[in-house]
């Protein structure tokens, strides 16, 4: 697990380097955001550990970007579950 790890933080490393949008950047790290935000962290505290890594944003940027990328992973959701196969018949009987 640490060769993934270490792995995973070299490759945040490079596109934190690398020339991409605050948003892209922001996006590549939304699952950790989605995960402190979930533990309560403060979003003042989010942002500054984002700015720390070189990612300059500001307060209601980080907020327009988190409901921007919510809407995003909603939409795909939906369109996941729209490609899902309907139930079987069988599964179906008897539900009336």
């Amino acid at each position: 697990m640490s060769d993934d790890t270490s792995l995973k933080q070299r490759l945040l490393a490079l596109a934190a380097a690398s020339e991409r949008s605050t948003f892209q950047r922001v996006r590549d790290v939304f699952p950790e955001i989605e995960t402190a935000i979930e533990a309560g962290v403060p979003r003042a505290d989010i942002v500054a550990a984002l700015q720390a890594e070189g990612i300059d944003i500001s307060p209601k940027v980080f907020t327009n970007y988190v409901q921007r990328l919510r809407m995003l992973k909603a939409k795909a959701s939906v369109r996941e579950a729209a490609n899902e196969p309907p139930p079987k018949a069988s599964a179906r009987r008897g539900t009336r």
